[in-house]
């Protein structure tokens, strides 16, 4: 019986596995399959080679494995950005580059991914290098929007953080949590830790809060952008 079921189960992967393959061989399909995503398109062949030379299942079991290892990778290797104001936007923050300047004091970061058990000492070692900078900053304002849940070591590092921030006087913010990251601060002891005032819907909102409370330091408002040659023309 066992055998007769493992016979079917192999039946039906091998129709599938086929069909896949059929329609993987046109020329016109391995290209875009190849420039939408080069490292796809290489499990594939991977997968492709282990089928035909040690069989179908433990062909997939390969794949299956490295797709995984792939995935643990990617999570571990999170980039993280460093926000600016956007120049003649107002209330917009873009990844700080040539025409973008930091506000004085505020570090805003944004993690492109989840934070996870994979990616939390990466995370913590580059806020630990604006710890400890030359100029440290009044205040970090972390943008969570990626992380739909949030497990015990993410809330852990986070302690860690507004542990070691506070060592430097620095405040640590948060901006655009979910319900469930939002209930998990709350159950690990991180909402009473930095306040449930240090908890901002958007990035804008707690930039605002941070400008507001810094004596002396007037509201962000909407920077110039430099006109373009056209519309220099215009003007002249």
């Amino acid at each position: 019986m066992a055998e007769r079921v493992t016979s079917v189960f192999g039946g039906h992967i091998s129709a599938i596995v086929i069909h896949a393959v059929a329609r993987m061989m046109r020329i016109a399909e391995l290209r875009r399959f190849y420039r939408f995503h080069p490292s796809e398109f290489g499990l594939a062949v991977v997968a492709l080679l282990g089928v035909i030379t040690v069989g179908i299942l433990p062909g997939l079991g390969i794949a299956v494995v490295l797709s995984l290892l792939r995935f643990i990778w990617g999570a571990s290797h999170l980039s993280l950005s460093r926000l600016g104001p956007v120049p003649g936007k107002e209330h917009s923050y873009q990844v700080i580059g040539d025409a973008l300047d930091s506000i004085p004091g505020l570090e805003i970061l944004r993690l492109d991914g989840p934070l996870i058990l994979a990616n939390a000492l990466r995370f913590r070692n580059a806020v630990r290098l604006l710890l400890a900078g030359n100029t440290t900053p009044k205040a970090i304002l972390i943008n969570l929007h990626a992380n739909f849940g949030i497990d015990l070591a993410a809330t852990d590092t986070l302690l860690g953080l507004v542990a070691e921030a506070e060592r430097t006087n620095t405040e640590v913010l948060f901006a655009e949590l979910q319900d469930p990251v939002r209930q998990m601060f709350r159950r690990s002891g991180l909402l009473d830790r930095v306040g449930e005032n240090r908890l901002f819907a958007t990035v804008d909102d707690g930039v605002q809060d941070y400008l507001e409370r810094q004596p002396g330091m007037p509201a962000l408002r909407p920077v110039s952008a430099p006109l373009s040659e056209q519309d220099k023309l215009k003007r002249s």
